[in-house]
């Protein structure tokens, strides 16, 4: 009749195990040699087993850390696009004012370019109505010079 064993606990119910494995073989009459070849074998499984946990939580703990990098990564990456989504909106705002401010500007300056452009209609009639005027007083003006240079004694 053999012991049967049950799985393994880890460090610290290790030698508790140990010690209930070999009372249990000798109440089966099972000698201290084998005892102590399978109490050997089972912590060598269990080193066995720990050592091959190591690799995989390595990976988990590779896999952990990765999580909270992307994660860290992701909420910097949404926090700027807020703040990239902001400055655009932001921009977008100002360069509406600015278009509807140089649109108010262009129409009252189209307004003042008509007023100027019946200003200088209104010149050119008159000049049109003096030029005759201005001619005539050229004309007397130059007689009048005329007629001095020949009143002279």
């Amino acid at each position: 009749m053999g012991c049967s064993s049950s799985k393994p606990t880890g460090h610290h119910h290790g030698a508790r195990h140990i010690v209930a494995m070999a009372v249990c073989c000798l109440l089966a009459g099972v000698d201290s040699t084998t005892v102590s070849s399978r109490a050997a074998a089972r912590q060598s499984t269990i080193a066995q087993l720990e050592s091959g946990n190591a690799g995989i939580t390595k990976v988990v703990t590779l896999l952990q850390d990765m999580e909270k990098q992307v994660i860290a990564e992701t909420k910097k990456g949404e926090e700027e696009a807020d703040a990239m989504e902001n400055d655009c909106t932001k921009d977008t705002t100002e360069l509406e004012g600015e278009v509807k401010f140089t649109g108010q500007k262009a129409e009252e300056l189209a307004g003042r370019k008509e007023g100027q452009e019946g200003k200088a209609a209104g010149f050119a009639g008159e000049v049109e109505k003096l030029g005759p005027e201005i001619a005539q007083a050229e004309s007397t003006k130059t007689a009048a010079k005329k007629g001095s240079f020949l009143s002279r004694p």
